[in-house]
C-alpha cells in the first residue's frame, strides 16, 4: 500500500466514501477468487493421493480395471464428480457476502465424508485448508488494492461520490 496524503478533511472524507462504496464489489471479487482457488485445487486432487488418503481397496481396484478405468485413481472415474464441483458467491446482507464451493453429486458427499464401506477422503475441505495461505494472500491483495486506490467503480474510474477532486 502507498501512503496517502490529504490536503484537507473533505478530501479524506471523499477517499473514505470511495473505499466504502467499493467494498461490496471488492468483497465479492475477493471471495470469488478464493472460491476459484479452492475449486481448482479440489478438482486437481481427485485421482491422486496428494492428501494422504487411504489406499483403494483391492476389490475397488479390480472393479475399476474391469470397467476400463485406471486401477488406482481415487475419486476419478468418468470425471463426473470432478466436473460437478462448482462455486457460488452471493450477498446475504448489506455487509455480508458468502462464497461456497461444493457439488450436487451424491458421490462427492460420500467421498468427502465416507460411508460404512468407504473411508472419508476429504477433497473439498482439505483443498480449502491446503490453500489457506494462498486464499488469505488473494483476499488481502483485493481488499488492499481497494483501500490503496480509494475505491474504483466497475468501470475502473475512481469514485468521487461527493464531488471533491482528489489530488495526490
Amino acid at each position: 500500500m502507498s501512503t496517502k496524503t490529504f490536503q484537507n478533511i473533505p478530501q479524506f472524507v471523499a477517499f473514505l466514501a470511495g473505499v466504502s462504496a467499493s467494498m461490496p464489489m471488492a468483497r465479492r471479487k475477493a471471495l470469488d477468487t478464493a472460491c476459484v482457488i479452492v475449486k481448482t485445487e479440489a478438482k486437481r486432487v481427485l485421482g491422486t493421493y496428494d492428501y494422504g488418503w487411504t489406499e483403494l481397496a483391492d476389490a475397488t481396484k479390480a472393479d475399476r480395471i474391469r470397467k476400463g478405468f485406471p486401477e488406482n485413481e481415487p475419486g476419478l472415474r468418468s470425471g463426473g464428480m470432478r466436473d460437478s464441483v462448482e462455486h457460488k458467491v452471493r450477498d446475504v446482507g448489506i455487509l455480508q457476502t458468502e462464497g461456497n464451493v461444493g457439488s450436487n453429486n451424491d458421490k462427492a458427499v460420500w467421498f468427502e465424508l465416507g460411508t460404512k464401506k468407504q473411508p472419508p477422503r476429504s477433497f473439498l475441505a482439505a483443498a480449502a485448508m491446503a490453500k489457506a495461505n494462498e486464499i488469505e494472500a488473494a483476499i488481502g491483495r483485493t481488499i488492499g488494492i481497494t483501500f490503496d486506490s480509494g475505491g474504483v467503480s466497475s468501470t475502473g474510474v475512481p469514485f468521487n461520490p461527493i464531488g471533491f477532486t482528489l489530488r495526490p
